[in-house]
């Protein structure tokens, strides 16, 4: 099934506001009579943002930098925000509602990374943490789920046990100085995969069934960040460092593969120059500046953000990939942002 919709939230220090905005992801594609030329890359077409779907404030007491939003389970018409107080909302888009949440409990998690699975969100401290016996509340992987507990049905916020490397005596020392962090995950059918980068790297599995954590293999997954599993190419897709830092190429792995089996050269669209700084100005949490959405049916969309000449930009890009792994590149779109607006979202 294909997304209808690209979110894209823009935080701006001038308004102390963080702006929704849902971009129709036919935008990014050709029709489909159109021929499209594989072999050359799409010029780059300048394009306006849509009105804003919603505007989120942020809390008198809290800065902009302690907002996050996240993706609601595999849904991407709903929309998570949480702030550092705890307060959570969630925005249904088809709905047109924003929803109170339970509020995150206990101490502020460093770092948290938002995975969406299923119908939940998994978030996860970059460097996790075991968990106090006395002090469930103050656990670093915790999940917010829908159904019966204790108190009530609804959606509940459960703590989850932390990957078991957690209790080696030797992970300390290299987490505290991130030596040992959490470098990529992927949600693969039931399980989320997540690596850790850095002295002791591996892969773990956990299980959102059983709740269960599993060894998966001694060696990281190939990517940087939140990798894409598409089960019907059988591929784990997402961006790699090639040659330097400031060099993200689209790859493409198996599951068991320990290198991209697929690079795609990514051409640069037209009037876009590599000299262009790229724009790690963006939330705590993902410090990439590019972003890959899969829209479904083998149909991706890259987000790309810079800085130039003071301005700031991003590309956007439709991508589609068949069964042999055979790149088409759609449409390209550039939008100007405000210079006020460095916080950024794809979701």
């Amino acid at each position: 099934m294909r997304r209808q919709f690209l979110n894209l939230v823009l935080g701006s220090h001038k308004t102390g506001s963080f702006s929704l905005r849902r971009i129709k992801a036919a935008t990014f594609f050709h029709p489909k009579k159109q021929n499209v030329n594989a072999a050359s890359p799409p010029s780059m077409e300048a394009a306006e943002l849509p009105a804003p779907a919603l505007s989120f404030g942020v809390p008198s007491s809290g800065r902009m930098m302690t907002m996050r939003f996240m993706p609601l389970g595999g849904s991407t018409d709903k929309i998570v925000s949480a702030d550092q107080d705890g307060t959570v909302m969630m925005y249904d888009a088809c709905e047109n509602k924003l929803h109170a949440m339970p509020r995150l409990t206990g101490r502020a998690m460093r770092c948290p990374i938002p995975i969406a699975a299923g119908d939940a969100l998994y978030l996860i401290e970059a460097c996790p943490r075991a968990t106090e016996p006395d002090q469930p509340d103050s656990s670093s992987f915790k999940a917010l789920i829908h159904g019966d507990s204790a108190s009530k049905p609804g959606w509940h916020w459960h703590p989850l046990p932390p990957p078991p490397y957690v209790e080696s005596t030797d992970y300390g020392a290299f987490s505290s100085g991130g030596g040992s962090r959490i470098s990529s995950w992927a949600v693969v059918g039931d399980s989320i995969w997540m690596s850790r980068h850095g002295v002791f790297n591996s892969t773990h599995s956990f299980d959102t069934t059983t709740r269960e954590w599993k060894h998966g293999r001694s060696s990281e997954i190939p990517l940087l960040g939140r990798a894409e599993h598409v089960p019907n190419r059988d591929r784990l897709f997402g961006f790699r460092f090639v040659s330097s830092e400031r060099n993200q190429l689209l790859c493409a792995s198996d599951l068991e593969g320990e290198v991209p089996d697929t690079v795609w050269e990514e051409e640069a669209p037209q009037q876009e120059h590599r000299g262009f700084e790229p724009d790690f100005a963006v939330s705590p949490v993902d410090r990439h500046s590019h972003h890959l959405a899969h829209l479904g049916s083998g149909r991706f969309c890259t987000a790309r953000f810079y800085r130039h000449d003071g301005k700031r930009f991003a590309v956007f890009t439709g991508l589609e990939v068949d069964k042999g792994l055979n790149l088409v590149k759609h449409k390209s779109l550039r939008y100007n942002l405000d210079d006020d607006e460095p916080l950024h979202w794809v979701l």
